[in-house]
This record gives structure tokens, C-alpha cells and sequence, in this order.
């Protein structure tokens, strides 16, 4: 009996809730990527709600090098190999903008994590488990794109697991089942513990422009790879861990992700949820993973966007999956009506093969 692997993006966070308004605070919704460096109005069609993002105005406003990467950052790429673009620049402005994006991600989906949701067990992840425990599969693998910690939050008030270290990440039990939990791109309660002589002061510096050695900042931060769990360390300059991983590391988090490929793993199928096919990490993570053909399901929004995300899973993992029919792989309406009602036709499905 194989295993599933369900792959979670914006798209999923972005749509973790139906339009409940009173269990939630619409200005803090989780944005979509080319949402996250706009302060206009943000419209879901779907769902006929207006979030008014007053708050991301005000962020943008006091990370002033922020605001102009939603004019920078191109639609066919990932926001992590955008900010990794920018520490390999012989530019100073592109530098300090690599050293000051992590630290508006930091706040901005903190923010989020902790206002948007004011009940965490009426959303769609937690529909989503709850129909999951009851499948055929022994080990449930998720691995997120999202540095947001509602997932980890469902994650505790559904089997009062906490996440306290790294390895609480992996093969943690709840309902019968065996999960792991990769945040493949950091988290915002992640920070890497700053080497050398940069100081809280000198980074603030060189975000704002106020000292030219940018050179030797970047240097001390890039070579800082030791991970801490509590990003909030007295006296200790840290470095926001999320979006592109320090030194020469792959992965924001690599022991972690070794350790995950070290176990027996015998993926079955993927699932994916709000992801766009665009991220390239994914796509080496999963040919690291996956040793036989592999059944492929996807959730979208509409037809368009669940065929680029098929192309794309098709051309990065060449001859791993099986044939695909848009009858039986495709599941439109996005994740509230996947978590709702078709996910229920999937498990069928999935439970007959």
C-alpha cells in the first residue's frame, strides 16, 4: 500500500476558508504571490469579498524596498529563485533588497498567521484532515510552500501536536495516522542565528541605506545556516527563515528534508492544492522522492489553471506520471469546494484503485 503526498501553495492558504465572515478578519486574508507587494483592495471573485489591507499598506510604508518588487517580480517565476536572483547581484540596491524582503515576509505573514483565522478548526485544512485520517493511507506526507502557520495551528488543535523542534516535524502521529510536515521554504517562526560581527543595528542600516559596506552584511548572513525554532532571540541578531536558504544549502531547512528522504517513503499519489507549477524547488524535492509512476491529482480554481499546473508537473517530472484525464485527476472550484464536496468523490476514487 502506497503512501500520498499532498503539496500545498498560496492557492491553499488563499482559499482555506469558505465565506464565514464571523470566524475571520478579511483584511489579513492570506494572499495570493502577486498580492503580497500590492496594498490595493484584494478582490476573490468567487466568493465576492473585498479585503481592504489596510495593514499591508502600512507594512509596505515602513519596508520601503518591498514596494517595488511587485513591478520587478515576473509572472513565469517563483518569488524564492526571485530573491535568490537578488543575493547573487553585483548591486547593492539588489542586495539590500535581499536582505530586506525576508523580514517584510516575516511580518507580513505573522500577521496573518496569527488575525485572519479567529476559530482555526473551521477551516479547510482541517476538513480536509478530517477526511484524510479516514483514507487507506498509513503515512499522510504534506509538504507547503506557505510560510504561514495556520496548517501548523490546524495541525495542534486537531491532535495536540506541537511543533517545539525541528524534528517534531516528522512522523508525528494523530487519528491512526503517521504525518510529515515539510515547510519546504521556511516558516515565519524560523530565523537563522547571525555569524560574525553584523549586529540587529548594521543590518537595519544597510536595509535602509544608511552604510555602503553591504558586501560584508550579506557575507555574515549568508554563511549564517544555524536554524533556530524561536525567531525572537534576546540580544542575538537573526535573519528571517523563509524564501531562499543561506549558504549553499538547496533547502531552507536541508537536515531536515535528508531526514525526510531517509525514510521508507512509497508515494502513491500527489495531490496538489493552490500551487502554481512554477517552483522549481518542488520539482527537485519530488524527483529526489518519487522511484515509480506515480497517480497525479490537482485542485484549481478553473480549467486554465489546473492544465498549466499539469504541464508544468508533466515537463519537470519526466515519465513518473501516469496519463492524466481531466475527468479523474482535474478538481475545479478550488480548495473550499475540494474540502467540502469533491474531495469526497476523490477519496471514492482513489479508494477503488
Amino acid at each position: 500500500m502506497g503512501d500520498l503526498l499532498i503539496i500545498l501553495g498560496a492557492g491553499a492558504s488563499f482559499d482555506c476558508v469558505d465565506e464565514t465572515k464571523s470566524s475571520i478578519d478579511i483584511e489579513y486574508w492570506p494572499p495570493l504571490t502577486r498580492h503580497i507587494f500590492t496594498w490595493d483592495t484584494m478582490y476573490q471573485p468567487r466568493k465576492q469579498i473585498f479585503a481592504t489591507n489596510h495593514f499591508k499598506e502600512n507594512l509596505l510604508n515602513k519596508h520601503v524596498l518591498a514596494s517595488s518588487v511587485g513591478y520587478e517580480l515576473k509572472k513565469d517565476i517563483a518569488l524564492e529563485d526571485y530573491l535568490a536572483n537578488l543575493g547573487d547581484s553585483q548591486f547593492d540596491s539588489e542586495k539590500r533588497k535581499y536582505i530586506a524582503l525576508p523580514f517584510y515576509l516575516k511580518e507580513l505573514f505573522s500577521e496573518i498567521s496569527n488575525k485572519f483565522l479567529r476559530s482555526k478548526l473551521g477551516n479547510n485544512y482541517a476538513r480536509l484532515l478530517n477526511k484524510l485520517v479516514r483514507t487507506r493511507y498509513s503515512k499522510l506526507n504534506f509538504i507547503t510552500t506557505n510560510y504561514d502557520t495556520i496548517l501548523d495551528a490546524t495541525f495542534e488543535l486537531l491532535y495536540n501536536h506541537y511543533f517545539k523542534c525541528f524534528d517534531d516535524y516528522l512522523n508525528f502521529s494523530g487519528d491512526g495516522k503517521i504525518f510529515n510536515y515539510l515547510k519546504i521554504h521556511g516558516s515565519v517562526n524560523w530565523s537563522y542565528i547571525v555569524n560574525g560581527s553584523s549586529e540587529i543595528a548594521n543590518i537595519d542600516n544597510v536595509i535602509h541605506g544608511k552604510i555602503t559596506s553591504v558586501d560584508k552584511v550579506l557575507e555574515n548572513i549568508k554563511n549564517s545556516t544555524d536554524l533556530n525554532l524561536d525567531s525572537n532571540i534576546a540580544g542575538v541578531a537573526t535573519f528571517p527563515a523563509l524564501a531562499a536558504p543561506l549558504g549553499s544549502y538547496k533547502y531552507v531547512n536541508s537536515d531536515q528534508v535528508a531526514s525526510f528522504l531517509n525514510q521508507e517513503l512509497n508515494i502513491e499519489h500527489i495531490l496538489v492544492i493552490g500551487n502554481s507549477g512554477k517552483d522549481n524547488t518542488i520539482f527537485a524535492l519530488l524527483n529526489e522522492i518519487i522511484q515509480d509512476k506515480i497517480n497525479l491529482f490537482i485542485v484549481g480554481d478553473d480549467d486554465e489553471s489546473v492544465v498549466k499546473v499539469a504541464d508544468a508537473f508533466r515537463k519537470n517530472l519526466k515519465n513518473k506520471i501516469y496519463p492524466l484525464n481531466d475527468k479523474v485527476n482535474y478538481y475545479l472550484g478550488g480548495f473550499s469546494y475540494f474540502a467540502r464536496e469533491s474531495s469526497d468523490v476523490w477519496i471514492r476514487r482513489i479508494s477503488a484503485a
